[in-house]
C-alpha cells in the first residue's frame, strides 16, 4: 500500500467507543483493505480444467 493510502486512511473519523479501539481505525482499515485485494486476486485466477 502506498504511502498516500495510510495518510487517507488516517483522516477518518473513529465512531468508535474508547473500549472498541484495540487498534487504530486506520489500521483495521488498511488490512480490510488487504483482504480484499487479496480476495480479488484470488477469485480471478481460473481454474484448471
Amino acid at each position: 500500500m502506498t504511502a498516500s493510502l495510510i495518510e487517507e486512511l488516517k483522516k477518518v473519523k473513529d465512531g468508535r467507543t474508547k473500549q472498541g479501539q484495540r487498534h487504530p481505525l486506520w489500521f483495521v482499515l488498511c488490512i480490510f483493505r488487504s483482504e480484499k485485494v487479496a480476495a480479488r486476486a484470488f477469485l480471478s485466477i481460473p481454474e484448471p480444467n
